[in-house]
Formats: structure tokens, C-alpha cells, sequence
């Protein structure tokens, strides 16, 4: 049997640790067990999420979704190689099937890693348990991800409002802001004149087209010139703003 492994993860931050080893070290090891033959890279999804359904939007899920429905390629004898269920989805269980199922009835079998399931096409045909199961787990992830949803949109709020009243103890706790922006003692943002400068001229060069390394050059020349002003070094390839 032919596989090919799936990865998948909802942030950009998750890029920096280790969910990508911990998939690609589950769907490959199952493969090897099972004697199936590999083909290809992984299809790897970062930054993609399951529950707004951008993997099979817009993602390499996507793509492979698309290459079966329309023939050019064959998923008889193919087997889609997950961690866990979630990986694929999560969607509200109607969702998930309305484009997992015909995947399925093209010959596509869908190996879980966690679970040991395999969700081929006799398995949604006779095996009700399976079914079930597959319909709970896509329920359990859809409910998770839509109270996290919601959690993180009301904590946002609460900071919003925070900034708004200008209630200083919250906005202090909220350290997500850019570096160039900085708390007044009333609790108010504000941007230091030396920063404002630097900042409007980073962004009217960019807007006309100057690139990262004649704007860094600009700012060294302003730093050798005035002490407000910090270097600008270059570092593996990138223009890195000063720590201060």
C-alpha cells in the first residue's frame, strides 16, 4: 500500500517548537511498522487552522483534496497517514465529512496514529462504531476549539476596554505591542519622538519601494550622528532592529 503523511498546526509560533518532529516521528514511524511504502514529502499545513477549515481551503490538505476529485490522482491503494484526527479537522462533524466521505468513496484510506483507526470506505459502509467514533472526535475537537475561540476573543476584549479606560494595571500585563510603543503613567499608548521617526521612515521607504538595507544604512547614519539613535546590524541575512 502507498502513504503519505500529513502535518499539520494552527500557529506560526507552534513552527518554533516541536510539532512538526512529533507528527512527522508518528506517521512515518506507523508507516514503517505497516510495511507501507512512502511516497513523496509529507504534506505539512503550518500555520493553517482545522477549525476555520483554511487547511482544506487553502492548505496542502486542500490541494491533495483536489488532485483526487478530479482524477489526477489515483487514492486506490493510497493511505493518508494522520497523528490524530484533529490534524484534518475541526470543523463541526457535518463539515468534516461532507469532504472526508468522498475522499473515502474515491478508495482514499485514513490512518490514525493515536487511535489505530483506519477509516476506509467498508468501515463507513458497516462498521457503526467506527462511525461513531469518528463523529465523537470530530464533535469533542469542533467544541474545544470553538470554546478556546471564544475565550481568547473575550480576553482580548477585556484588554481593549482596558486600553480604552486607560486602567493601567491591565494594559501593563498585556506585553503583546510593538517595542516602538510605550505606556504612559495614565495608562495611555504613546510613541517617543526619536521611535516615531524611525518608524515613518521605515514604513515611506518601504511604500516607495526602497529596500531593507538602504533604510538600515539610513539609520546607522543617523546613529552616528545622533546618540538618541541606535545601530542597525545585519545578522544571518536580515536587517535586526536594536534591542532598545
Amino acid at each position: 500500500m502507498l502513504a503519505i503523511a500529513y502535518a499539520r498546526w494552527s500557529s506560526m509560533e507552534q513552527t518554533k517548537g516541536s510539532t512538526l518532529a512529533r507528527q512527522i516521528e508518528a506517521t512515518t514511524g506507523l508507516i514503517e511498522a505497516r510495511g507501507w511504502e512512502s511516497i513523496g514529502d509529507p504534506l505539512i499545513d503550518r500555520g493553517k487552522s482545522a477549525y476555520t477549515g483554511a487547511n482544506i481551503e487553502t492548505g496542502q490538505l486542500g490541494q491533495f483534496r483536489d488532485s483526487i476529485m478530479s482524477g489526477a490522482r489515483d487514492a486506490r491503494n493510497l493511505v493518508l497517514v494522520v497523528e490524530e484526527l484533529d490534524r484534518l479537522s475541526r470543523q463541526p462533524a457535518d463539515l468534516m465529512l461532507s469532504w472526508l466521505s468522498p475522499l473515502v468513496r474515491k478508495g482514499l484510506s485514513i490512518a490514525v496514529v493515536n487511535t489505530g483507526q483506519m477509516i476506509t470506505r467498508d468501515m463507513l459502509d458497516t462498521d457503526m462504531g467506527g462511525l461513531m467514533m469518528i463523529l465523537i472526535t470530530a464533535f469533542g475537537s469542533h467544541t474545544e476549539s470553538r470554546k478556546k475561540s471564544t475565550r481568547v476573543a473575550a480576553a482580548w476584549e477585556q484588554k481593549r476596554e482596558a486600553a480604552r479606560n486607560g486602567d493601567i494595571a491591565k494594559i501593563q500585563r498585556n506585553h503583546r505591542r510593538p517595542k516602538w510603543v510605550e505606556i504612559a503613567e495614565d495608562g495611555s499608548f504613546f510613541v517617543p519622538p526619536v521611535k516615531l521617526e524611525i518608524i515613518r521612515l521605515i514604513f515611506e521607504n518601504r511604500v516607495a519601494g526602497i529596500g531593507k538595507g538602504l533604510t538600515a544604512k539610513t539609520l546607522n547614519d543617523m546613529a552616528r550622528d545622533d546618540s538618541r539613535y541606535a545601530t542597525w546590524e545585519l545578522d544571518a541575512g536580515e536587517r535586526k532592529a536594536p534591542a532598545h
